[in-house]
């Protein structure tokens, strides 16, 4: 309401017949201007950083399905641990065994997508005997994904799950319940690089424990990341 009585005091003075008061109404106006577009860009840098945040986790996604599409694939013999049923419909529509076991692996892709990033490393670490949350930055890792499910659901207002999440793993936050969260380019950028330092463990770790005959090929791909510009 304040605003709108600003600019039809704007438009009064502007359609005056006293030049001095349409000048004070142009420079109304232009001041309206230049702060809807502060606001616009200040946006639109929000909304930036916030897609490029959402869109890391995106690509991390693709990620670990391709990293157990891939171990499955190597590893046939890990189809024996998949607890999981299979329709009559399902089989006789697959022409050969290797196109049903596609289908478990995707299935259970399917379904790992699905689950909080906390369940998705307790489904891991069962699935494959390995401890894979006893590393220093798990906490933060559980911060920022849980960030990115308030950004995606809740357009970033803080909620009791958020808090509870966070303080499951004793992640610090002073955030309160309906509170905004945002992504600064800082904590944009920390998180791009703890990303990649999960993917890179992650990714190692399951390659050497599941595929020990590959060790070289392991230690070559490890060798060959640019640990230089790589996460702490």
């Amino acid at each position: 309401m304040r605003s709108l009585g600003k600019s039809r005091k704007s438009v009064d003075l502007l359609t005056s017949k006293d030049k001095q008061k349409k000048a004070v109404g142009l420079k109304h106006v232009l001041d309206s201007i230049r702060k809807a577009d502060r606001a616009i860009h200040s946006n639109l840098d929000r909304l930036l950083r916030e897609s490029l945040f959402n869109g890391m986790f995106s690509a991390f996604d693709v990620f670990t399905g391709d990293l157990l599409r891939g171990i499955f694939q190597k590893k046939t013999t890990l189809f024996k641990s998949l607890n999981r049923t299979v329709d009559v419909s399902t089989i006789l529509e697959c022409t050969t065994l290797d196109e049903l076991k596609r289908n478990l692996v995707e299935d259970e892709i399917e379904s790992f997508r699905r689950e909080s990033y906390a369940d998705q490393f307790a489904r891991l670490e069962s699935l494959f005997g390995l401890k894979l949350r006893n590393f220093p930055r798990w906490r933060d890792f559980v911060e920022r994904a849980q960030r990115r499910n308030l950004l995606t659901h809740c357009d970033g207002l803080v909620t009791d799950q958020y808090l509870a999440a966070c303080r499951s793993v004793s992640a610090t936050s002073d955030a309160k319940v309906g509170q905004r969260l945002d992504v600064s380019p800082s904590y944009l950028k920390e998180t791009v690089e703890l990303l990649m330092e999960v993917g890179l463990k992650l990714g190692q770790t399951l390659w050497r424990k599941i595929l020990p005959g590959e060790l070289k090929d392991s230690d070559k791909s490890l060798n060959e990341t640019d640990l230089q510009s790589s996460p702490r």
